[in-house]
């Protein structure tokens, strides 16, 4: 009995031993699984070479581990200098191009990582002399809080293909002296917000002020703006075959200032064009879904009828505005020919023609134009004058004979 209790005992031992044994494998019975990272965001979508951009790693681990995170990059700095953390700002190099910026996430035990590449634009600064901005296979970056200025005598000119992306709300140009904007109809000058695809933004817009300010835009597409473009103060200015929409303002606003435009889009913003005595001519333009106008025209009251500015509008499609299509105020005395204007203020109880607060009694050439409806009495229900004043003024009247029957 006692030999065979020792030779129990001692197999005991033995179980013992290999069972401890086996638990000290770390090889038997235990993974782990890499954390991962799902993506890398960034707040904004383009970036100067003065700018700052700030990237969010966004990872997890399946094991519930904690974790790490590490950055790295093919120029640039970081900040924190130690370049570690969920959250980091990337400053980029004083040069233009594309940038390979890595986020390695790191449990101890296994790690993975992921990469973006960063495109950094040329920063664009005050315009003194003769500046030419040409085409840099990228982009171009306004960095400050107010409108760069193109000033007095200085000479701006932006070839075609040019993109430029604007930071700030307040950012833009304000052209007191010349500038000239050389798009093609292959290779567009481009103005936006510093946004990413599917996102909303809003910046200042392109003023050009002062008598000694003017310039031409040949084949611009200008998006989200406040008022896109602005003359003000005596400037002269040529617009050909731009695209202005998505705007939060005016589209094009003209303030005792000569303007020509012609074969232009203004499209889907606040309100289209806006003069204020001023001379312009607008031609074969397509002016569509505006929010509150698309074109308003406004003359102050003057002491002989000679003094009245010179307008026209020729050749446009004014259509399906929100409000209403043309507004006339004070005593101007536009000639609005040949254009097709229709279904402006359909859901609103508005006007595709309409007289606001209007004095002069020699009445509004509008004649030759094609108003959706072909009959007197139809052509009469869409064009507010003096006939609809209380009390009836009909010495205030627009002038509509010789109605197309189709659109020119």
């Amino acid at each position: 009995m006692r030999v065979n209790s020792c030779v129990l005992s001692v197999l005991a031992v033995f179980l013992l031993a290999v069972s401890f044994a086996a638990g000290c494998d770390k090889s038997l019975g235990f993974n782990n699984t890499p954390p991962e990272i799902s993506s890398i965001s960034r707040d904004l979508c383009y970036v100067g070479t003065n700018g700052i951009l700030d990237l969010t790693c966004n990872a997890q681990d399946p094991d519930e581990d904690p974790f790490s995170i590490r950055w790295e990059a093919s120029d640039g700095g970081f900040f924190p200098a130690t370049a570690e953390g969920e959250l980091i700002s990337w400053i980029p190099p004083e040069q233009p191009g594309t940038y390979t910026v890595t986020a390695t996430v790191s449990d101890e035990i296994d790690e993975s990582s992921r990469s973006i590449e960063i495109e950094v634009g040329e920063e664009l600064s005050a315009v003194f002399g003769n500046t030419s901005v040409t085409d840099n296979g990228s982009f171009y970056v306004i960095d400050t809080p107010a409108a760069i200025q193109v000033v007095e005598g200085a000479n701006l000119t932006i070839g075609s293909g040019v993109t430029i992306v604007i930071n700030e709300r307040g950012g833009g140009l304000n052209v007191r002296g010349y500038m000239e904007i050389n798009g093609t109809e292959d290779d567009p000058v481009y103005f936006k917000p510093n946004i990413c695809l599917g996102e909303n933004g809003v910046w200042e817009g392109i003023a050009f002020t002062g008598p000694a300010a003017s310039g031409s835009m040949t084949h611009v597409n200008i998006t989200m703006a406040s008022d896109a473009v602005s003359a003000a103060g005596g400037a002269v200015l040529e617009l050909d075959s731009c695209f202005i929409h998505d705007g939060a303002g005016i589209g094009i606003n003209i303030e005792n200032s000569t303007v020509s435009i012609y074969e232009c889009r203004i499209l889907d913003n606040s309100s289209g064009i806006h003069i204020v005595d001023s001379d312009a001519e607008i031609t074969d333009c397509e002016i569509r879904d505006n929010g509150i106008y698309g074109i308003w025209l406004e003359e102050n009251e003057t002491e002989t009828l000679e003094d009245s500015c010179d307008v026209t509008v020729e050749g446009c499609n004014i259509a399906a505005n929100y409000n209403n299509g043309i507004v006339i105020s004070w005593r101007g005395l536009p000639s609005i020919n040949y254009n097709s204007i229709q279904h402006n203020g359909t859901y609103s109880g508005g006007y595709d023609m309409k007289m606001l607060q209007y004095f002069n009694d020699a009445g509004v050439n509008a004649r030759y134009n094609y108003w959706g409806v072909t009959t007197d009495e139809e052509i009469r229900d869409v064009i507010f004058d003096g006939s609809d004043y209380y009390p009836s003024r009909p010495d205030i009247y627009v002038d509509f004979s010789g109605w197309l029957m189709s659109p020119p």
